[in-house]
């Protein structure tokens, strides 16, 4: 199974599935980074397939960025990540970087 994992100690790549077990292993990994006062940037580029759950994640640790200050970017997004942000509207709390 391929984790999430933070790639240059500042960018998270999103692993290729985010199913249900994923974003258990995703919520420790924002909530670790948020807690210690660090900003978030997200590299979705490589997701294949994300449940519901995982969305919940990501916008819960976005929130809690923003209540915080902190920067939470989501500087790619494969299509599959970017349709399921469109089907549940979540475009504008979670804008992918240079999309409109």
């Amino acid at each position: 199974m391929h984790r999430s994992a933070f790639r240059d100690g500042d960018t998270l790549a999103l692993a290729p599935l985010l199913d249900a077990q994923a974003a258990e292993d995703l919520l420790g990994q924002l909530r670790e980074r948020l807690l210690a006062g660090l900003p978030v940037t997200l590299d979705g580029a490589g997701v294949e397939r994300v449940a519901t759950p995982a969305l919940q994640v990501l916008l819960a640790a976005a929130r809690e960025a923003r209540a915080r200050r902190l920067a939470f970017r989501l500087a790619a997004a494969s299509d599959c990540l970017a349709d399921a942000l469109a089907s549940l509207g979540l475009q504008a709390e979670l804008p992918i970087e240079g999309s409109e």
